[in-house]
Order: C-alpha cells, then sequence, then structure tokens
C-alpha cells in the first residue's frame, strides 16, 4: 500500500512523503475493475496466466530506464516482512545488480530493480522465483545478523497501533526477536502463492511482455489464502503523555471501498477544504501534516495527522477528533464511486512499478463495517484514561442540532435571506468590553467574501446580535453557508477591526457626553449592552483585537438561531440547509448552551450627576427613565406611550416644550428580551432644569395613577405605523421569522394603564444629570 495523497505542514500536497520507511500495502491508482484484474489501474494493463502471479503493465515513455517490481502480501507482521526482505534482497542481487534495498511494511515488502532491456526484466523475475523456491537455512540467518536488519518500530499504546495497521506502516506492538528459521520457512512457503504474490513492468512494451513470459515460465505457484487481512474487530480509541509536546491526533479509518477511501483524500485533502478550513478556525488552530488514503487487501484506510497549533486540553483534542472522523465519514459515505484514479503517480519508474505491483493485489476479500482508531498525545498524564469517554461525549453531541432552525418560503422573492445570531449576544458582556460583539459582527461583514452573489451584513440590535446574509433564490446552500462560514471562520484582525470600529464610535460620538452611559449603568448595572448592544463610546474605543475576537469566539459557543425566507422550500432542502449550517460551526462549537442569567442584575433608582467638558457646547442634558417590567410582555403598551409623548402637541409638549422648560424633549425605548427601558431624555438650560426633570417625573406619576384617557388610546392609534410599510423591506420579516413573535395587538385601555402603573411608579425613577464643567 502507498500513501494516495496527502498534506504537508505548509499546504503544499505531498506524495510519498513515508516511502523512505516503508512502502504501504497499496498504491493509489485505480480501484475501478478491468475485464483482466479487480486490482488494475486505468492505463495499467494486467496479465494474470492460470496458475500464476499476475503482472501489471504499465506502457509509459520519456523516462531513462524501466522499473521493474515484485510485491509480497502476508499476515505475519512487520518483523518478518524486515527479515524476509533482507533475505529475498540478498538472493536477488546476485542475479540482477540494479536491485534497490527492500522496502519493507507491516503487511509485506517489495523488490524493485532498474532495467533497460527486456532481458534485465526477465532476470529479475527468474530471479525472485529462485529466490523464493530455496528453502532458507540456518546459514542463511547466522550470515545476515540482526545489525543488517532494519529495525522495526515499537507502538507505545493500542491507538498508535490500530492507526499504523491501518495504513500498514512498519512496527509492532512488543519487541520481538529475530525469526527463527522455521519461521522464516512458514513465511517463504505462505508466499509461493499466486494470490499473494504480484508484479508490474514501468517502461517499454517490451520489458513488459518480457516479464509476463518469465513469469509465466516460473515454477509453480499455488493458491496459499496466506493474507487474511484481518478486519478490526472494535473502534480502538486512546492518548498518552507526551510533556511539552503540542497535542496530536491520528485518526485511522478503516472503510469499505478504495474509491471511497481514495476519494474523500482528494476532497479533505485540497488546499482549500472545508476540512482544512474547520481545522484552522479552531482555538487553538489545528495543522492537518498528513491526509493518506491506503487500499488493502481488504477494503481501505483513510488516514488523518493534525497537530494543533498551541496547548489544548484534552477535552478540546476529543472535540477534535469528533470532527476529523464527522468530516471523514462524510467524505466517505459521499464518495459513491469515486471517478477512476490515473496510472501510478511516482516520477521513478521502480516507485510506479512498486504502486501497480501492490495495488494488483488489493480490493480481493469482502470488507466490514467501518472502524475508527484513534491515537492522542496529551501533556495531562492524568487525564489520559479518560480520552475514550471525552471522545464518545465529543461524538453524542455532535449528533445533536446545536442551533434552533425556522424557515418560510416565499414564493417568486428573487432573493434568499437567512438570519443567523443568538438571543443572548450580550448578556455577558460587562462595562469594560460593552460592545464587542457588535463590533465583531460588523467586522466579519466586512472581512469575509462570501462569493457566489452572497452579501453579508452585521445584525446588531437588542433582542439579538449575528449576521444576515442574502443571495439569488436559487442559492439557498450558498447563503445558508456563507452566513455560518462568516461566523465560524472569520478570523479578526487589526485593519478589519479598526474600520469597523470607527464607524461604530462614530456612531455613539454623541455619548463622549456620559448622559446614557451613566443612566445604562444604573439602569442596567456592569452591562450596558443589554440596553444598547453597541456599547459605549468609550468602551468601544478602548476594545483591542484580542477582545473583539473572542467576542466572536463566545458568539459561536452561545445558543445561536437561524432564520431562513427563501423562494424554495420543503423538508429535504430544509434539512440540507440545517446541515450545512451545522456542518460549518460545529468546529468550534459543542452541545448548544444557554444563555446567561441576567436575572440578578436590578436597577438602581435615583439621581445621578455627571460632568462634561464645556467645550462640547451640548448645554445641559438629563434623562429620566425606568425599567420595563417584563420587557416582552409590555412592548406594544411602551411603544404606545412614547407615540402619546412624542407626537405633536402631545404629552411631553404639554408638559415641557409648550411651557420652554425644554429645547428638546423626546421618549425612546431601549433594550429588547433580556432587559428594557423607557426614557425621557431632556436638553435645557441649567435653570431650568429642576423644574423640566420634576415636570417629566410628575408627568411619569400622573400615568402611574391612571391618567390615562381613552382619547389618549385613541390619539396613540392613529399614530401607529403601519407595520405593512415596514415589511416591504425582507429584512423586517426575517428579523420577525427569527424572533418568532406575532405581531403584537394593540393594547386596550385596562393593559396601557396597568403597565402605567407597574413602570412609572416614582420610587422606579433613575435620574441623570449632565453637566457641563466651568
Amino acid at each position: 500500500m502507498r500513501p494516495c495523497l496527502g498534506r504537508d505542514e505548509t499546504g503544499a500536497r505531498v506524495l510519498g512523503r513515508i516511502l523512505p520507511v516503508l512502502l504501504l500495502a497499496a498504491g493509489c491508482g485505480g480501484g475501478a475493475p478491468t475485464p483482466v484484474t479487480p486490482g488494475a489501474s486505468p492505463g495499467v494493463e494486467v496479465r494474470a496466466a492460470s496458475g500464476k502471479p499476475p503482472v501489471a503493465i504499465l506502457v509509459r515513455d520519456g523516462d531513462p530506464f524501466g522499473g521493474v517490481a515484485v510485491a509480497l502480501a502476508h499476515d505475519f507482521g512487520a518483523t518478518a516482512s524486515v527479515w524476509l526482505g533482507t533475505l529475498l534482497a540478498e538472493r536477488v542481487r546476485a542475479e540482477v545488480s540494479t536491485l534497490r534495498p527492500p522496502r519493507p511494511n507491516g503487511d509485506g515488502v517489495t523488490l524493485s530493480a532498474r532495467v533497460t532491456e527486456p532481458a534485465d526484466a526477465a532476470r529479475f523475475a527468474h530471479a525472485v522465483d529462485a529466490a523464493l523456491a530455496r528453502p532458507f537455512t540456518t546459514d542463511d540467518i547466522a550470515r545476515l545478523s540482526g545489525a543488517r536488519a532494519q529495525a522495526v518500530p515499537v507502538w507505545k499504546t493500542d491507538g498508535e497501533a490500530a492507526t499504523a495497521r491501518c495504513t500498514g506502516e512498519l512496527g509492532e506492538p512488543r519487541a520481538k526477536a529475530p525469526p527463527s528459521v522455521a519461521e522464516l520457512e512458514r513465511v517463504r512457503a505462505a508466499l509461493r502463492g499466486a494470490d499473494v504474490v504480484a508484479f508490474a513492468t514501468v517502461g517499454s512494451r517490451g520489458v513488459g511482455e518480457a516479464t509476463a513470459q518469465a513469469v509465466s515460465e516460473t515454477s509453480a505457484w499455488e493458491a496459499t489464502g496466506a493474507v487474511t487481512d484481518p478486519w478490526p474487530p472494535a473502534d480502538v480509541v486512546t492518548a498518552t503523555a507526551a510533556r511539552g509536546d503540542l497535542p496530536t491526533l491520528a485518526v485511522a479509518l478503516r472503510v469499505p471501498a478504495d474509491e471511497q477511501a481514495r476519494a474523500a483524500a482528494r476532497t479533505l485533502g485540497a488546499r482549500d477544504s472545508t476540512f482544512a478550513r474547520h481545522l484552522g478556525a479552531l482555538d487553538p488552530a489545528w495543522n492537518v501534516e498528513r491526509i493518506v488514503a491506503v487500499s488493502r487487501p481488504r477494503g481501505a484506510c483513510l488516514r488523518f495527522d493534525v497537530r494543533a497549533t498551541s496547548a489544548a486540553s484534552l477535552q478540546k483534542t476529543a472535540d477534535v477528533a469528533a470532527l476529523v472522523v464527522d468530516e471523514a465519514s462524510r467524505a466517505t459515505e459521499s464518495a459513491g464511486r469515486a471517478p477512476p484514479a490515473s496510472t501510478p503517480s511516482a516520477v521513478d519508474p521502480r516507485d510506479a512499478a512498486e504502486e501497480a505491483a501492490w495495488h494488483a493485489l488489493t480490493g480481493r476479500l469482502p470488507a466490514g463495517a467501518p472502524r475508527i482508531a484513534i491515537s492522542a498525545t496529551t501533556s495531562d498524564e492524568a487525564l489520559a484514561p479518560r480520552f475514550a469517554s471525552f471522545f464518545a461525549d465529543a461524538q453524542s453531541s455532535r449528533k445533536r442540532p446545536s442551533v434552533e432552525a425556522r424557515f418560510a418560503q416565499e414564493a417568486g422573492q428573487p432573493e434568499t435571506w437567512a438570519l443567523l445570531a443568538s438571543p443572548c449576544a450580550t448578556a455577558s458582556e460587562t462595562s469594560e468590553v460593552a460592545g464587542a460583539t457588535a463590533l465583531a459582527v460588523r467586522a466579519i461583514a466586512r472581512e469575509a467574501d462570501p462569493g457566489r452573489g452572497v452579501v453579508l451584513e452585521p445584525w446588531v440590535s437588542a433582542d439579538g446580535v449575528g449576521l444576515i446574509a442574502h443571495g439569488p433564490g436559487g442559492e439557498g446552500l450558498a447563503v445558508a453557508t456563507a452566513v455560518a462560514r462568516a461566523l465560524a471562520e472569520t478570523r479578526l484582525e487589526d485593519p478589519a477591526i479598526v474600520l469597523a470600529r470607527s464607524t461604530l464610535s462614530d456612531e455613539l460620538r454623541a455619548e463622549a457626553i456620559p448622559l446614557w452611559p451613566a443612566a445604562f449603568e444604573a439602569l442596567s448595572p456592569k452591562h450596558p449592552s443589554l440596553l444598547d448592544p453597541r456599547g459605549t463610546f468609550r468602551s468601544v474605543t478602548e476594545l483591542g483585537t484580542p477582545v473583539v475576537e473572542a467576542a466572536r469566539h463566545t458568539l459561536l459557543r452561545l445558543p445561536l438561531r437561524v432564520a431562513v425566507l427563501s423562494p424554495e422550500d420543503g423538508p429535504e432542502r430544509r434539512t440540507k440547509l440545517s446541515e450545512a449550517i451545522e456542518r460549518e460551526l460545529r468546529p468550534d462549537r459543542g452541545a448548544p448552551g444557554t444563555c446567561p442569567d441576567v436575572s440578578g442584575i436590578v436597577a438602581r433608582p435615583g439621581a445621578y450627576d455627571v460632568s462634561f467638558a464645556e467645550s462640547a457646547g451640548a448645554g445641559t442634558r438629563a434623562l429620566v427613565a425606568v425599567t420595563l417590567p417584563q420587557a416582552g410582555q409590555f412592548r406594544a403598551e411602551a411603544e404606545r406611550t412614547a407615540e402619546l409623548m412624542n407626537r405633536p402637541g402631545g404629552l411631553l409638549d404639554s408638559a415641557l416644550r409648550g411651557t420652554g422648560l425644554a429645547v428638546h424633549a423626546e421618549a425612546a425605548i431601549v433594550g429588547g428580551a433580556s432587559g428594557a427601558a423607557f426614557a425621557v431624555e431632556l436638553a435645557t438650560t441649567g435653570k431650568k432644569l429642576d423644574d423640566a426633570v420634576a415636570q417629566v417625573r410628575a408627568l411619569f406619576s400622573r400615568l402611574a395613577e391612571g391618567a390615562a384617557s381613552p382619547e389618549d388610546l385613541a390619539r396613540a392609534e392613529s399614530l401607529a405605523v403601519d407595520a405593512r410599510e415596514a415589511a416591504v423591506d425582507p429584512r423586517q420579516r426575517l428579523v420577525a421569522l427569527w424572533l418568532g413573535r406575532a405581531p403584537a395587538k394593540p393594547p386596550d385601555l385596562a393593559a396601557l394603564r396597568r403597565f402605567h402603573r407597574t413602570a412609572f411608579a416614582a420610587d422606579r425613577h433613575v435620574v441623570v444629570i449632565a453637566r457641563p464643567r466651568p
């Protein structure tokens, strides 16, 4: 077998990177059967005379010389391969001076030589036949001391052994003494079988014909059944301590079909593959060191070697292992029957001949159910025995949906829209990092390049923070994938954050006057972004790149909800979109979490004075506010009250503007379902400030006492904005779907008064006065 393809640490494609140590017991060339032999590669003709080993012939021009090889497969292990190869090579070299050193592996050995004439190839075939036909003797063993034999590594754990066996690598579960003559004789006798030996040539037609003729002239061969290639009876998952080293993972999947493994290796090993992106998006990131697909007599093996870029817990390593298995299983299951592979890929004709010879021996035995072998390293020796349990938990977690999905069809619409956001994105933001999540999604929307006509936008609201994606109606999968991939994979760096911060701080610049920040601190202590998810001017201007990138990771791990509006719909389509979103998010996301508890955040009613530089020229400002009880329940009542206050000739005009107490007065609702407040902002002169604040507080008290009249309610309803006008924008309909809220019914007078009585009680008032410093 030989590695089909892989990636080195730089992402470059590598072929045969481990061949200096071993040759795996199959090639990556071709799994599609030919009329002659099931193991043949496209472009390779296989001759299989009755009772003789097969001969794979590849006619290839341009090489300065040709190559001839023989592959011998067995179940006796790596030590037997090393000694067998050494002994046979000594015998064959006596007749073939161009013979290369043998290449043993865990499943057999190959011999190859340079040839220039057909006679050279024929001589090689006869020499191999003669070497296998002559029994080994005590003199052979004595002549070839152990120092002449290649050292065989000893595997440290069952997991390391299982992953290495899967790819046929050289090694043993324990140190073995040199084999006896009797043991080597059993191996030699078993290899006098036409079903365990194969020849191959790469070069001229004459070289191939001469080899086939020579093999047909060899002495009798039998079908020995010496290769059973036992299927792993169970999965093996282990971890071992490796102090001082970065965590590593070797994950091997024994799969039923060679073409599945090869196709999966090509897909996952591509430089820009989703698999590589997912590993790179983790925290810490993991690098792909090797991906190999290995054909075997029974099924195939797909192996991954990955390494963390910095320290990672064993639980995190288990999560990565579950990710690798999930991606590999998905790739092999979707591979189907891959297109025929190209001819042997090796440049050296001798390597290509070895590849073709091994491949002629594979795919002959029925496979079993897929099996997994995992070997991990960790710096935490105490936790190593629990790795299998961590891995089982990680696999179980990946099977559970982690994103709530809501879908709606809008037939005939030109675009598909998706909103992916968390309803509690700002719940854990303190005063120092307020606005970090909002800044993160703004930077992501600026930095990510979804392609395929998909456009990304940030969505920052008191009800949730996330990303909106929209694109052509027929690109629903691309839209859903883009919004999830942008959140999961867009690593934020200084340039994107600087630009996003500049825009956001411009929006908040008015808050350089600390009126609203002081009010937020009183209404929602230490958590201002519950009321304004953008944070405060001060917090946003001080946010560094590491904090914003950490906010992206936090958002990724919070409860998430996706809403999709599409002109196309159906159960199968919904499942496909949900799976695509889950796949993109899963690399750095475990089981769905819960929103942080904000019930302990209690407002601090009272009067607060703040000051600002007189150069701001803002005059004296004040704010009177109350928190909204059960914010989501009373939203409609709060909106009607704001309309009553703000309308021309309304409650604020009567109390303030008409009397000359304020040059500006406006009611506003801030916050969302996790916490909200109703506030009236005032601008006036210092001399009238106390009277203006008193008038607003008196207005609140009158409302609390039931002052709202049927006429007030009628006026508010007449001023209400027709929701249908706003819903022309698909974003409005998308957000409504994401929220899952039915349009609120207009409140009746009793409901309005009940809200006023609860919200505007005098002991709930927060008063903030901002005065310029002289």
